[in-house]
């Protein structure tokens, strides 16, 4: 005797109103979701936005293809500059080059492995017209304003029952973004150990030896100070 399932329902998930996947692992991607985080804004002039880097595969493919190129000595232009490391790979590769500002520029190599031999020499004297060039590896930190630094600091006096990671890296969050927590003294009374990122350590470490802040957990003012 054959018996007759009751047909599937359908459920929409409210999030994207798409079919297909349960709301719990829906990662369909929405703009409105794409806010920075602020970080340190406790901190009086260390305030700053996070951003994630979402990047694709290829984006992080392209990256480790590229040079950063600035000038020491000469003048020269895009697209001598272009012409000029087309004949130091002697290859066949025809080398893109871009202006970063003045006397620097972002050159696309065909491969990591030509990225790494002209960065070993690093200085290079360009044959055409006599330039001196300093040659890098190209980083997030081109064109930015200043690099993140990073500092170990420890939360002392939180509730033991308040003690998990996602709850120290909110408190981590008023003096800089959260980067790592030392898992071994997360429920250490006296203190927890917190990695954060942020802009200017000597100026940081100068307010945490008077900064008090107030933690979403209780009402209570918990002191944050530096290892």
């Amino acid at each position: 005797m054959s018996m007759l399932l009751p047909a599937t329902r359908k459920h929409i998930v409210k999030r994207c109103s798409k079919l297909g996947h349960l709301a719990s692992v829906c990662r369909e991607f929405l703009l409105w979701e794409c806010v920075a985080s602020m970080c340190a804004f406790q901190s009086r002039g260390q305030g700053f936005y996070f951003i994630h880097d979402s990047c694709t595969a290829n984006q992080m493919k392209e990256r480790s293809n590229k040079i950063v190129v600035t000038i020491v000595e000469g003048e020269t232009s895009t697209r001598q500059m272009e012409l000029d490391l087309n004949d130091y790979l002697a290859t066949g590769w025809h080398c893109s080059a871009h202006a970063i500002g003045p006397g620097g520029f972002v050159v696309s190599f065909p491969n990591p492995r030509a990225v790494a031999q002209i960065c070993y020499v690093g200085r290079i004297i360009l044959k055409t017209n006599g330039v001196v060039i300093n040659v890098s590896k190209w980083s997030s930190a081109v064109g930015s304003k200043g690099v993140m630094e990073v500092a170990w600091v420890k939360i002392s006096n939180a509730p033991l029952d308040k003690r998990s990671e996602r709850n120290l890296a909110y408190v981590a969050s008023l003096v800089g973004i959260p980067l790592e927590i030392d898992t071994a003294t997360l429920h250490r009374p006296a203190s927890a150990r917190v990695k954060i990122g942020c802009r200017n350590i000597d100026v940081f470490l100068q307010l945490l030896n008077r900064f008090w802040v107030a933690t979403f957990m209780t009402s209570i003012l918990r002191w944050i100070g530096c290892w």
